[in-house]
């Protein structure tokens, strides 16, 4: 099994139930970001409030073309199932009384419930419907992974005074979802004066477990202990199979469910008095953690996002000096040679494939010259550490000359992990080639299995310089 580059920054183990276990590990990605996919600012106000039991709670509606909301409108309820008092009895939360309220402004959505009040609330996304009844098409087949780009969900908890239960359901339409129960720990410890708060503690969910058929059906006899699963009581998909992230209709997340009863586990009500309060949900996207660097950088430099060597030069190398003479290229220089470094998951049969591309053409491609896999290992305090692995020159049998700048590389069976390569270019073989008359610009990507997986979000630039 092949697995893309996901969640790198929480050094999540690869399987995609290890992959789970990072769904409450208080983790998150440290990935390069560019614009982020929103889920939800929090910065439209909005109150929900239920005072009576047993019906189907206060449905709030936001307008419509919301830029800061997934799908331009939110829907929110807040569900009291027993404990309410309405003591005035005009069915309206007032002071005084006993509510269930779902509230967000600020940038944060916080569901508060009086002392005796067991309630549930409803935060979704689906289209703008206005209407807190799911419409699991109603997003109309939203890219949620930006092309490939965004791998998980990233929100922070700033209180829970209680231990508790969640979902979190993705729709592609009616009989393709996907719907996680989980539990939460309490997180009230701490507080600090001056924001009345614990610190905010971050959570990672990686969009890779939501998209595994092989988890559907799952149960949990013990969300408790330490493990893989730790924090996920079960799974729930579609009759026609689970959500596809990059075609989403329909988001929703209910706080404080309970458990039914699932054979060893259940029925467990919801909390009573339960109040939690979370930040904005945006999926970051990745511009990737390919560079092109001098040869004097170490794998270490690479994978620790280092600035400069120790010689003190850019690890991030920007340009090669492109020395053109009577028509032609008679030299390029500053540095002479260079190394693509890439980053990737693997487990298994694996196959790499670095993809170079010229915005002058094939014939501009700078030839590689050779190879080497290293195992990244988290050594905590001190960083990540390489171990040379394999090494190799190119071109190879899969190679279409000795001038060829793309290269296919099989590495054979590999533990799963995850691996960095630091492949080897020659610019200098660019020369004799007819003059480009501007600037050329090389980008480089890693693919496996025909999935990119990692890429140089800069590439690099042959400054062209007149003799």
């Amino acid at each position: 099994m092949i697995m893309n580059r996901k969640a790198r920054g929480a050094q999540l183990p690869m399987w995609a139930g290890v992959a789970m276990a990072a769904l409450l590990a208080g983790t998150t990605q440290t990935a390069v970001s560019a614009v982020p996919v929103v889920i939800d600012l929090f910065s439209t106000q909005q109150v929900a409030a239920d005072v009576v039991d047993g019906g189907s709670g206060d449905s709030q509606s936001t307008a419509t073309g919301l830029a800061d909301i997934l799908g331009g409108q939110r829907d929110i309820n807040a569900n009291a199932l027993s404990g309410a008092k309405d003591y005035i009895g005009d069915g309206v939360c007032q002071s005084g009384e006993l509510c269930s309220v779902m509230s967000i402004s600020n940038g944060s959505a916080s569901f508060s419930n009086d002392v005796l009040v067991f309630a549930e609330g409803t935060l979704q996304w689906d289209g703008p419907d206005q209407n807190i009844a799911l419409v699991p098409d109603g997003l109309g087949g939203v890219d949620l992974t930006a092309g490939g780009t965004a791998n998980g969900f990233v929100f922070s908890v700033l209180f829970s005074d209680h231990d508790w239960y969640f979902t979190i359901e993705a729709h592609t339409d009616a009989t393709h979802f996907t719907k996680f129960l989980l539990k939460a720990t309490a997180h009230n410890q701490d507080t600090a004066p001056e924001t009345g708060y614990p610190d905010p503690l971050p959570r990672f969910i990686p969009f890779a477990p939501f998209e595994t058929p092989g988890l559907c059906g799952f149960v949990n006899p013990d969300p408790d202990a330490d493990g893989d699963f730790k924090g996920v009581v079960s799974v729930e998909c579609g009759s026609a199979g689970v959500v596809d992230l990059s075609h989403l209709g329909a988001l929703q997340i209910r706080l404080n469910t309970g458990v039914p009863s699932l054979g060893a586990i259940g029925p467990i009500g919801p909390q009573e008095a339960l109040d939690v309060t979370i930040t904005a949900i945006i999926a970051p996207t990745e511009d990737g953690d390919g560079r092109i660097a001098p040869t004097g950088t170490t794998c270490e430099d690479f994978v620790n996002r280092r600035e400069t060597t120790s010689d003190g030069l850019p690890v991030n190398l920007p340009s090669f000096d492109m020395q053109v003479k009577n028509g032609e290229i008679f030299n390029v220089s500053n540095p002479g040679a260079a190394f693509y470094f890439t980053r990737f998951l693997a487990d298994g049969d694996t196959t790499v494939d670095i993809v170079q591309t010229s915005d002058a053409g094939e014939a501009y491609e700078m030839p590689l010259l050779g190879w080497q896999l290293f195992a990244i290992v988290d050594e905590g305090d001190t960083g990540l550490v390489c171990s040379l692995m394999q090494q190799g020159d190119l071109p190879n049998e899969y190679s279409s000359g000795p001038e060829d700048g793309d290269a296919t590389i099989p590495l054979g069976t590999l533990p799963e992990g995850e691996y960095a390569m630091r492949i080897r270019m020659d610019p200098k073989a660019l020369k004799g080639l007819n003059d480009p008359l501007d600037d050329v610009h090389n980008d480089f990507a890693t693919e496996i299995g025909g999935s990119q997986v990692d890429h140089d979000p800069d590439g690099v630039l042959l400054e062209r310089i007149e003799k």
